[in-house]
């Protein structure tokens, strides 16, 4: 039965607010948990077959990121979780976005120079306004008992880092910056902002879609700074109309923060020394971060502007 196309009812664009969140949970089942089941297994073998004296074994008790042989079982588990992510991603965005997916995320032409050299400004607006906001999150000791959740997160980071420091370098940044740069992009920037800006709007568009990006990262104090750089990487996406550019913001950072952490890192003390200025002077920190960014992306927009008034 044959049915005239203009008589059909408009489909708004996917998804929405309430299946974004059904597509988030899908994301973490068919992503993270089947790498946080290899991290598992090889937990547990590494468990039973290490033999540490009575001391360790409480050390590992308070902080589990630390059991011997875990370490690598994460890294392989979180390879494997990236590359199911991409795949996921893939998934929706060619059947609910549709088969010109790239080209309506901006995946088809060309980067321009200019693009490239604000994004890269971005980068360190966005590693200042990260490891600022953590600075400023209340400390164990002054924290009161509502702020419980910020320090468990903020326990787990610092195991996080201390087991990804004994990682080498390359396949740190394989994993932790080139995957996420383009799983995440795809799915929060490219999928679910390509629903919510079209059904709610630029600014509540980028606000959802920002908070459900921090909410992906589960741990509070770091779904606190995601939300945030949300935002600036949906800058660049608007800014530039291309998801080229909040990949390379995202990777990144991500690849400093890696560098800054790895123990075979050539930039290890340099990110060092940065990061303990930023934890000594957070406000600060913060303030020059947001601002570079915001120069970088208010240069941006005002290339866009100028071309747009050059074609009229």
């Amino acid at each position: 039965m044959y049915m005239n196309p203009r008589l059909m009812p408009h489909c708004p664009p996917q998804p929405g607010l309430g299946m974004a969140l059904v597509w988030m949970v899908g994301y973490w089942t068919f992503t993270q948990l089947p790498g946080g089941g290899i991290a598992l297994v090889w937990a547990l073998f590494a468990l039973f077959t290490t033999q540490a004296a009575p001391e360790q074994w409480e050390r590992w008790s308070e902080h589990p990121l630390e059991i011997e042989g875990l370490g690598t079982g994460i890294l392989v588990g979180l390879g494997i979780a990236q590359v199911l992510a991409v795949v996921y991603s893939w998934i929706l965005l060619r059947n609910l976005v549709g088969k010109n997916w790239r080209e309506r995320l901006g995946l088809g032409g060309q980067v321009k120079p200019v693009q490239v050299l604000a994004t890269l400004l971005v980068v360190p607006g966005m590693l200042l306004s990260a490891n600022a906001l953590v600075a400023l999150t209340p400390q164990p000791e002054v924290a009161g008992p509502g702020m419980a959740g910020l320090q468990v997160g903020r326990q787990l980071l610092e195991d996080f880092s201390r087991m990804m420091a004994a990682w080498p370098s390359w396949a740190a940044v394989l994993v932790v910056a080139v995957g996420p740069a383009v799983a995440e992009e795809l799915f929060c920037r490219g999928f679910l902002g390509h629903g919510l800006l079209a059904r709610h709007g630029v600014a509540k568009g980028v606000l959802w879609t920002s908070l459900l990006f921090g909410v992906m990262h589960l741990v509070p104090v770091q779904a606190l700074y995601a939300a945030m750089l949300g935002v600036m990487l949906h800058g660049l996406r608007l800014a530039t109309r291309s998801l080229w550019a909040p990949m390379l913001a995202h990777f990144g950072n991500n690849a400093l923060s890696v560098l800054g952490t790895c123990e075979d890192s050539p930039l290890l003390g340099p990110l060092n020394d940065l990061e303990k200025w930023v934890h000594a002077h957070p406000v600060a920190g913060l303030a020059i971060g947001l601002g570079m960014c915001v120069m970088a992306l208010g240069w941006l927009g005002k290339g866009r502007s100028g071309e747009e008034s050059g074609l009229r």
